[in-house]
């Protein structure tokens, strides 16, 4: 829009140009002489004569004895597209038997600086939103030792569909650029940027892991929960049961559930005694009434 937009006000101005030529030729004036005002081609003063103002279809008609068809053109580098400012806020669920990474609510703020057609601009902040929930997650290429790619087929290459997203909402911020004629500002990139951020910030916020490479897939997010002691299996082991203390002191919303550790919910079937006076110390009662942390 940014781009296409600019090359299109050119032409129109490039025909409008050409249309007060045409009327300096039929009025028989000097092309000075003719203004474009609100829609019509008039004579620029008094002094230029007294002529009734044409419209663009009015010059249609002269057309054939004036030159033929008008025709606009614009070709141009397109410069100054402005800072675009974007926000995106997630909410995820991390499944810690497997790695999973569900988005349950996603919502991008976006400054488009004037939205010309806001359900355009919605559809990009939601498509950018889309693709970067995808190389947040899963898209990746993987090559055997020979340097051939192996999943050359989206079955393999993992992208997004509609069961992994939720409806994407959008804000639109309306900052005009200065620098273009209806103060547009691109919006199709921007949104790609901020997705693998928020999500590894939300993962971090639900597990107390930090992803330091993408994408945060099932088997590497496993991995990680498992080296910080929050895998559900590593959780069944007597030396689990500190680590688990330390990370629910940090962050009290985790939730660890009995059963994931191997116990049921009477409290029975603890790994070891000690593994169970640690629990009852840590829950501060009785751990048949208590399913978290």
């Amino acid at each position: 829009t940014f781009s296409s937009g600019m090359a299109v006000v050119q032409a129109s101005e490039d025909i409008i140009q050409k249309a007060c030529a045409r009327a300096a030729k039929v009025w028989e004036i000097d092309e000075e002489a003719v203004t474009w005002e609100d829609g019509l081609i008039k004579p620029s003063g008094p002094n230029a004569g007294d002529f009734e103002p044409m419209t663009l279809a009015d010059i249609a008609k002269h057309a054939n004895k004036t030159g033929g068809p008008i025709s606009g053109f614009a070709q141009i580098n397109a410069q100054g597209a402005a800072p675009s400012f974007g926000t995106h806020v997630v909410d995820v669920e991390v499944d810690p038997e497997t790695g999973k990474v569900d988005v349950l609510r996603y919502t991008v703020l976006q400054d488009a600086g004037k939205a010309v057609h806001p359900a355009y601009v919605e559809g990009q902040f939601q498509g950018g939103a889309a693709q970067g929930v995808g190389w947040a997650l899963n898209e990746e290429y993987i090559y055997n030792d020979k340097g051939q790619m192996e999943n050359t087929g989206f079955l393999d290459y993992r992208i997004p569909v509609a069961s992994d997203l939720p409806m994407i909402e959008t804000i639109i911020v309306e900052v005009p650029n200065p620098s273009h004629p209806y103060g547009v500002r691109g919006v199709g990139e921007t949104g790609i940027v901020p997705p693998m951020a928020t999500i590894g910030n939300a993962i971090k916020a639900a597990t107390g892991v930090r992803m330091t490479s993408l994408p945060m897939s099932p088997p590497k997010l496993l991995k990680a929960l498992g080296d910080a002691g929050l895998h559900w299996e590593w959780c069944c082991r007597p030396e689990a049961i500190p680590a688990i203390a330390t990370q629910s002191s940090r962050f009290p919303d985790m939730t660890f559930v009995l059963d994931h550790c191997g116990h049921n919910a009477g409290g029975d079937d603890f790994p070891s005694d000690a593994a169970r006076e640690t629990a009852f110390e840590l829950y501060g009662g009785d751990v048949s009434d208590q399913y978290s942390l």
